[in-house]
């Protein structure tokens, strides 16, 4: 009965050692899919993307930053 657990375990262990080693390797090889293709060339170009001439970057825009001249709280 000892014995039987212990390959139980012995296997579940494997598994898990195989299944660490395919998710590392897959990690790599997506990384270096990445690089090879030029993902990582500009990378503040997405941060620029929800920015357009009516919202510009660093302009706040909302109602709750930049209130209404006609609101008696902005005087």
């Amino acid at each position: 009965m000892l014995l039987e657990q212990s390959i139980s375990v012995h296997g579940g262990i494997w598994i898990l050692l195989l299944f660490s080693l395919l998710i590392i390797l897959s990690g790599i090889a997506l990384f270096s899919w990445a690089w090879m293709s030029g993902q990582f060339d500009d990378i503040n170009k997405g941060a620029q993307l929800p920015f357009n001439e009516e919202e510009p970057a660093g302009e706040p825009t909302d109602q709750l930053f930049k209130p209404d001249e006609e609101t008696p709280s902005s005087k």
